[in-house]
């Protein structure tokens, strides 16, 4: 119902209830991460999702989401590795190329993001994000020959 803050409280009093190592329990940390994201706590955000990806390292979704929360607080090599292993683990995840993309335009490293606009032109060429991050581009190019 949008209510972050009290979904956040559950999630927390449910892990504490769980054991670590146990599904639930990365999959509650999961969730608590995504609240925390929501809310703004980045920090909080990174440390469940830290936990989450310590429980299950095979976890693209956790690894994706631990590069989303290290980037709002500007850890941008530490978040470029933790979208790039979610990568690794799903290489035609669009969610993880977008996040990559979107890190690139953050660290202004345009040739990084043309190559992302050509992958996600063959994965999600229809998507309204694809032509946001063209926008994006050309504006960059365009502040660039000025």
């Amino acid at each position: 119902a949008g209510n972050w803050a009290e979904a956040a409280a559950t999630y927390e009093q449910v892990i504490r209830q769980a054991k670590p190592g146990e599904k639930k329990f990365s999959e509650h940390g999961f969730n608590l991460g995504f609240c925390q994201l929501r809310l703004g706590r980045s920090a909080a955000a990174e440390d469940a999702f830290r936990k989450v990806v310590a429980v299950d390292p095979t976890s693209a979704k956790g690894h994706m989401n631990l590069g989303i929360a290290l980037a709002r607080q500007s850890k941008y090599r530490d978040a470029r590795k933790s979208l790039e292993k979610a990568r690794e683990l799903d290489p035609v995840n669009v969610e993880i190329v977008f996040n990559l993309a979107r890190l690139a335009v953050d660290q202004q490293r345009w040739r990084d993001v043309r190559a992302y606009i050509k992958e996600l032109d063959l994965l999600a060429p229809k998507d309204a994000r694809l032509a946001q991050l063209r926008a994006v581009q050309f504006n960059a190019r365009d502040e660039s020959l000025r």
